[in-house]
């Protein structure tokens, strides 16, 4: 029986324990002025920061919809694991 650890970008752990521990992660959604991220995959934290100490603005952030949740988990299923537990 193989069992996937699944969590939303949160998490927060380094890559190389993410990697050692085979954590599954789904990113949140980041929105920097007009323009908008997958948190850890195409911005850093480090290029958040700075976006926020440059403009003063906050960002806004959204989770996985139930949708993307859905498709995500059946696209991984049977390859993976045969179980998962999800961290939220």
């Amino acid at each position: 029986m193989k069992i996937a650890i699944c969590s939303d970008s949160s998490l927060d752990l380094s890559k190389e324990l993410l990697q050692e521990r085979n954590i599954i992660v789904k990113p949140f959604g980041i929105t920097l002025g007009e323009d908008s991220y997958l948190d850890g995959v195409n911005i850093s934290k480090e290029q958040i920061f700075e976006f926020v100490d440059t403009t003063k603005v906050l960002p806004k952030t959204n989770a996985i919809n139930l949708v993307e949740s859905r498709i995500f988990h059946r696209s991984i299923k049977g390859i993976w694991w045969t179980y998962y537990v999800q961290y939220i």
